[in-house]
C-alpha cells in the first residue's frame, strides 16, 4: 500500500511537472481583442475589405485570444460593448487594417517557406550522404549492410 501511495505521488509529480497552463486574460486583454474583432467584422461588413481577408484577421485575433484562459461571456460583453460605444470605422482605418492582416499572412508563408526548404536542404544531405555497404558471404548466402 505504501509503495502504491509513493507511486501515485510519483506520478503526479512527474504530470504536474510536464503541464503548462496559459495566463489569465486580464482586462486589458479583453478590451484589446474585442476592439480587432469588432474592427475586422465592421471592415467586413461595410465592405471595405474582403472576405478573405476578414477571416484571416478573425482567425489571427482568435489564435491570440487562444494563447489565455478566458471567460467567454465577459469576452462576449466587451465585444458588444465596443460594437455599441465604438465610433463607425473609416476606410483608411480598414485599408490600413487590411495591409497589418496581409503583412502577417506574408511573413507567416515566408516562415513557413524558409522552413520548407530547410527541411528539404536537410533530406538533401542525408539522400547525398556517401553511403557503405558491407557484405559478408555464409556459405551460399550473402548479407549486405548498407550505412
Amino acid at each position: 500500500m505504501k509503495a502504491l501511495k509513493m507511486g501515485l505521488v510519483i506520478l503526479f509529480i512527474t504530470l504536474s511537472g510536464c503541464a503548462t497552463t496559459k495566463p489569465e486574460m486580464l482586462s486589458n486583454d479583453y478590451a484589446k481583442y474585442s476592439r480587432s474583432w469588432v474592427a475586422v467584422h465592421s471592415c467586413n461588413t461595410q465592405g471595405f475589405i474582403d472576405s478573405g481577408t476578414a477571416a484571416t484577421g478573425l482567425r489571427y485575433v482568435q489564435s491570440n485570444i487562444n494563447h489565455f484562459t478566458f471567460n467567454p461571456d465577459t469576452l462576449k460583453e466587451n465585444m458588444d460593448w465596443v460594437a455599441g460605444n465604438s465610433n463607425p470605422i473609416t476606410e483608411t482605418e480598414c485599408r490600413k487594417l487590411a495591409l497589418v492582416i496581409q503583412q502577417r499572412k506574408q511573413q507567416i508563408e515566408l516562415n513557413n517557406s524558409n522552413a520548407s526548404i530547410q527541411q528539404q536542404a536537410l533530406q538533401d544531405l542525408n539522400n547525398n550522404r556517401p553511403k557503405q555497404t558491407y557484405c559478408n558471404k555464409i556459405g551460399t548466402q550473402v548479407f549486405c549492410t548498407t550505412y
